[in-house]
């Protein structure tokens, strides 16, 4: 495994993927099935780590490690490494990235999702913006049953009907952010927020702030969050504290 591809997969495991290494890491998805294959035994491993009570670990790593690559278990692990020196040293190098991946994970949340946790309200997205949207059109009514109802995916696919729907677009931003696609969140804002005269322009910065949160885009952050205290949006007194927050990482 070279270091470009380590780079790419731990990247992509913390959120942390701009625009063109996420185009790499999708091209390599796609046409690479050996960084395919090793990506997935690298997620299924991070996500048995997580689990405080899962089996035990070695037995999850060989049933990893024999279905990804259609080996059946019919010897022991040792003789199998002198068969599939590749496999065995890929796995090797995989294990290494657990467990660097894992010393930065285990003890204590990173600083933006600490952050991101404090600031990031649920509920708040419908307090500010409920009586702001016009529900006129079956689409956008039907969409947020869905968000309400937590199906996220399901309003994504009525809000992206409406590509040129400003409200539309603000509420698929929100959707993104609870399925964790902090990038594309990023851009549904952006689309809101260059439309200055809109009743979603105040909301869709301080939900675009927090995904630069998310991302650790720290700098970016903070130019957004102090331009927004210096406004009269609702926002702006989190936004002062925030900005101290931010700065004290």
């Amino acid at each position: 495994m070279n270091k470009e591809h380590t780079r790419l997969m731990l990247a992509k495991l913390e959120n942390r993927l701009n625009e063109k290494d996420l185009a790499d890491f999708n091209q390599l998805m796609a046409e690479n099935e050996d960084f395919r294959k090793e990506f997935e035994i690298l997620t299924d491993m991070i996500d048995t780590l997580k689990d405080q009570k899962a089996m035990d670990l070695r037995n999850k790593l060989d049933k990893i490690y024999f279905e990804l690559y259609g080996i059946k278990k019919k010897k022991n692990m040792s003789q199998i490494v002198k068969r599939n020196w590749y496999s065995v040293a890929a796995a090797a190098a995989i294990i290494i990235m657990v467990g660097a991946f894992w010393f930065n994970h285990l003890n204590q949340k990173k600083w933006n999702e600490q952050l991101y946790e404090t600031y990031y309200q649920e509920d708040e997205v419908f307090v500010n913006t409920r009586s702001k949207a016009n529900f006129n059109v079956d689409v956008l009514h039907h969409g947020m049953e869905l968000l309400e109802q937590k199906d996220f995916d399901g309003a994504l696919v009525e809000f992206n009907k409406l590509p040129n729907s400003l409200t539309a677009n603000y509420y698929a931003g929100v959707a993104n952010m609870e399925l964790n696609n902090h990038e594309i969140a990023v851009f549904k804002f952006d689309y809101v927020i260059d439309d200055y005269l809109n009743l979603f322009y105040d909301q869709a910065q301080w939900y675009k702030g927090l995904c630069l949160v998310k991302l650790e885009r720290k700098n970016e952050a903070i130019q957004l969050f102090d331009q927004i205290s210096q406004t009269e949006s609702y926002f702006k007194d989190k936004a002062k504290q925030i900005v101290s927050d931010l700065k004290e990482k």
